[in-house]
């Protein structure tokens, strides 16, 4: 993962692992998308990632306290 930018937010690219858009998810509201020709695509939401990360806990037999989806 290299560190690009686009319009001051940290981006990351359509093959990031969870891993990489956890981590600048922490730092941002939103995450910028871009393809392999850095080519904007998307964006991803802080919520969208939070309801993904509880939806493998209950998947994976985890049950967090007071989290309803």
């Amino acid at each position: 993962m290299k560190e690009e930018e686009e319009a001051g937010r940290k981006i990351i690219h359509d093959e990031d692992e969870m891993e990489s858009i956890l981590s600048r998810a922490s730092e941002q509201n939103f995450v910028p998308v871009v393809d392999d020709q850095n080519i904007f695509i998307g964006l991803v939401r802080r919520r969208e990632i939070i309801e993904y990360c509880i939806s493998q806990l209950f998947i994976h037999g985890e049950t967090p306290l007071n989290v309803k989806i």
